[in-house]
């Protein structure tokens, strides 16, 4: 009986530049398999954690995104007292029909009232929703890989209230509808 050793396989991350190895005995060990890799040196102190599914594309394995998590820890070092914040989870769709979860985490300048925090929630609820559905699910989670979609997001929150941090804390891509 012949024991087949372990190999090492690349699996490649193109829009991070970004390439690991895997052992297993085979390629199709491979295929399907999670990977969680910490993104905190590629986007400059945002503490990210990215979730990832091994597809293979053409002769490469690569990585895609299906899911980002912001670490509780950096939302804690952000917490400030004198603050408020508001923190809300919703799922929406997006232009290619795949269901979105999103949690969102938004701090405030100074302590707020209850309605203008629930007007921020609504606020942001509408406007995520929108930008959803006009965009496909890649696209939206590489946008907000990158910061620009919290940018354009506190931008528009601002006329309600001015906020001190938007950021997603929790993009996944469940499934289609």
């Amino acid at each position: 009986m012949a024991v087949l050793k372990k190999k090492s396989f690349e699996v490649e991350v193109p829009q991070i530049n970004f390439v690991t190895s895997l052992m297993a005995k085979s390629e199709s060990e491979i295929i399907g398999r999670t990977l969680k890799i910490d993104l905190t040196r590629f986007l400059k102190g945002r503490s990210l954690e990215a979730k990832l599914l091994v597809v293979k594309e053409g002769d490469k394995l690569v990585g895609k995104f299906y899911a980002l998590n912001l670490f509780l820890s950096y939302i804690r070092m952000m917490m400030r007292p004198g603050i408020s914040y508001v923190e809300d989870s919703f799922v929406c769709s997006s232009k290619d029909d795949n269901r979105l979860r999103i949690k969102t985490f938004l701090i405030t300048r100074k302590k707020v009232h209850r309605s203008v925090r629930n007007a921020l929630r609504e606020q942001c609820k509408e406007l995520i929703c929108a930008a959803a559905k006009d965009k496909v699910s890649d696209d939206l989670l590489s946008d907000v890989l990158i910061g620009k979609f919290q940018y354009e997001l506190q931008k528009k929150l601002k006329k309600v209230y001015p906020l001190s941090l938007c950021e997603i804390r929790v993009f996944e891509k469940q499934r289609k509808i």
